[in-house]
């Protein structure tokens, strides 16, 4: 095991991405690196929504014995599109809080849309966070948010799930992306 000195560690910047969006984006890299390592993948699973659907059930299907064994919650869950992805993406922000409040460092929250809201003034609050100089023109920054993949109720799980596998400073940090459905539940 590799370890390091945290008192290495003065400062953490905490990206947030959409939950949606980063999940989805998971699969995009899977499919993208499934092109070259794992054929049948590619050919079990379409580059569009229904192929990003049945990915997710193969997660569902593929880890849900251990999600049963290790965590009481999910019992209330199996209806969730990719849950092992989302509680992943929780998990992550709920650990990545935990660490900096117990290492007592300075942290910029910086959300992954700010780049493309702003683009010059979030490297500028981000460079001076980090106490360092603009020394080159940064390289284009690529936005992309994905089509909605899930319907509304299955969002509306999503979020109910999240919801209760989140720290509450995670709820807090994530309720921006809270989707607002038009269509009835």
């Amino acid at each position: 095991m590799v370890r390091y000195d945290g008192g290495l560690v003065k400062k953490a910047v905490h990206l947030v991405r959409d939950p949606f969006d980063n999940v989805m984006a998971r699969f995009h890299h899977e499919y993208k690196l499934s092109t070259k390592r794992n054929e049948d993948f590619v050919k079990q699973h379409d580059y569009d929504e229904s192929g990003a659907l049945k990915w997710c059930q193969g997660l569902n299907d593929r880890f849900e014995k251990q999600e049963l064994e290790w965590f009481e919650v999910m019992k209330d869950f199996m209806d969730v599109p990719c849950r092992s992805e989302f509680f992943k993406y929780v998990q992550w922000h709920n650990h990545a809080i935990f660490t900096v409040k117990q290492m007592e460092i300075d942290t910029l929250v910086v959300h992954y849309k700010d780049f493309h809201d702003d683009f010059d003034k979030t490297v500028t609050n981000l460079m001076n966070f980090l106490e360092l100089e603009i020394e080159d023109v940064p390289p284009k920054f690529f936005y992309h948010t994905y089509p909605e993949v899930f319907t509304p109720k299955q969002v509306e799980r999503i979020w109910e799930f999240m919801t209760a596998v989140a720290d509450d400073d995670t709820k807090a940090l994530i309720s921006g992306y809270r989707y607002k459905t038009k269509e009835k539940i």
